[in-house]
C-alpha cells in the first residue's frame, strides 16, 4: 500500500507541475515516451495483480538520461543567453517530477515481485 500511495502522490505532483508549467516543448519527446512507458508498466502491473501471478513488469524505460539529452543544448545555451534560463528551469522541474514518477512505478513493481502469490489467493475467512 505504501508504494501505491507513493505512486499516487508522485502522479498527482506531476499533474500539478504540468499545470504550472504547461510548456513542455523542451522535453516533449522524452515526456511522451515516459508517459507511454509508464502507462504500459502500470497496465502490466494491474494485469499481474489481477492474474495473481507475477508478470514481466518493467518500469518506465524513459530515464533521466533521455531528459538530460533533450535539455543539454539548452543548458549550454543558458550560460550565454538570459532568456533561456526560465524555460530551462521549468523543464528541469518537470524532469524531476517525471523521474520521481518513474521511481515510484519501479517501487510498485519491486513490491509486486515480493508478493507471496501462493498466499495471495488463499481464503482467510
Amino acid at each position: 500500500m505504501a508504494s501505491l500511495r507513493s505512486l499516487a502522490f508522485r502522479l498527482e505532483a506531476l499533474e500539478e507541475a504540468r499545470e504550472r508549467y504547461p510548456d513542455q516543448s523542451l522535453i516533449q519527446t522524452a515526456a511522451q515516451d515516459c508517459c507511454w512507458h509508464a502507462k504500459e508498466a502500470l497496465s502490466r502491473l494491474r494485469q499481474s495483480l489481477h492474474a495473481s501471478k507475477p508478470t514481466d513488469t518493467t518500469a518506465a524505460a524513459a530515464t533521466v538520461d533521455a531528459f538530460r539529452a533533450a535539455l543539454e543544448p539548452m543548458h549550454t545555451a543558458a550560460h550565454q543567453h538570459e532568456g533561456i534560463r526560465e524555460p530551462l528551469h521549468d523543464a528541469l522541474t518537470l524532469t524531476g517530477h517525471y523521474a520521481a514518477l518513474t521511481d515510484a512505478i519501479e517501487g510498485c513493481v519491486q513490491r509486486a515481485r515480493e508478493i507471496d502469490w501462493r498466499k495471495w489467493d488463499l481464503a482467510y475467512f
